[in-house]
């Protein structure tokens, strides 16, 4: 087998990835040679580590990046729209997490609690998920609601965002079933208004996800749930958070979503 240079060995590194692209620093720290496929760029230093990562639309940065120390440590990752930082940043120093904030248009909106995105695995059996270390769980993986888990409140008289995980066996696709139970929902709850709905494939598991509000004894809540079917049953995953005026569901959204799309086998 032909020996491979570095620069063809980052290329099949990258494909395999599914990374199309990958930059390098020359000697001189103002020399570069970046390869850049279809829908990502990542450079790379003269020592062989990773300087920035991030993904491209129509020639903008769009999608998920990362920027990285020269020990190729991550400093910096979070999602772009047309090269506007959107929903969550994170921050690092030394490897550790040292803060998180939710930004709308390159602006900071909020600066949200860095310990909940400090991750737990949990083994449910069926699959595993990260899940914020600092909250209180209850975990049952034989029974149909496998894991409730609540972030701790200072005071009892607050909503504190939880968030569930139930399973129910079923003959329906994945789309009929989801489709199905927001439609039952829809008929039960006083007031619901979908607000947007996503297909993705995360390390082989297919998912539904569904954000929505709900009008609920007088409180307004919102949600996001991942609907995913493993064989003949399907796991319902969903985040609910006080949906007010200070925004505090979408203080929650962008975590209740890292909770639902870190599954994996």
């Amino acid at each position: 087998m032909k020996k491979l240079t570095r620069k063809t060995k980052w290329v099949f590194i990258f494909l395999s990835l599914g990374i199309l692209s990958c930059g390098s620093d020359n000697n001189s720290s103002n020399e570069s040679f970046s390869m850049i496929g279809s829908d990502s760029v990542l450079k790379i230093t003269s020592n062989e580590k990773i300087k920035e990562m991030y993904q491209i639309k129509d020639g903008e940065k769009t999608g998920f990046y990362k920027l990285y120390n020269d020990e190729g440590g991550v400093i910096e990752e979070g999602s772009v729209i047309k090269g506007n930082k959107e929903g969550l940043i994170k921050l690092y120093q030394n490897s550790v997490l040292t803060s998180v904030a939710y930004y709308e248009k390159n602006l900071k909106v909020y600066e949200l609690d860095k310990h909940d995105f400090i991750y737990d695995s949990l083994n449910l059996k069926y699959f595993k998920i990260c899940f914020p270390k600092n909250w209180k769980t209850n975990i049952n993986p034989q029974e149909n609601v496998l894991l409730i888990g609540r972030k701790n409140c200072d005071s009892s008289d607050v909503f504190c965002p939880v968030f569930s995980i139930t399973k129910e066996k079923t003959n329906l696709s994945l789309k009929e079933y989801s489709s199905n139970a927001l439609s039952l929902m829809q008929s039960k709850i006083e007031k619901m208004k979908i607000l947007n709905e996503n297909n993705f494939t995360i390390n082989g598991f297919n998912i539904i996800q569904v954000r929505y509000m709900i009008l609920k004894d007088g409180q307004t809540l919102g949600l996001q749930t991942g609907f995913c079917k493993i064989n003949d049953e399907i796991f319902v995953m969903t985040g609910t958070a006080i949906n007010d005026k200070d925004g505090e569901f979408l203080k929650y959204d962008g975590l209740f979503e890292e909770i639902i799309l870190s599954i994996y086998k």
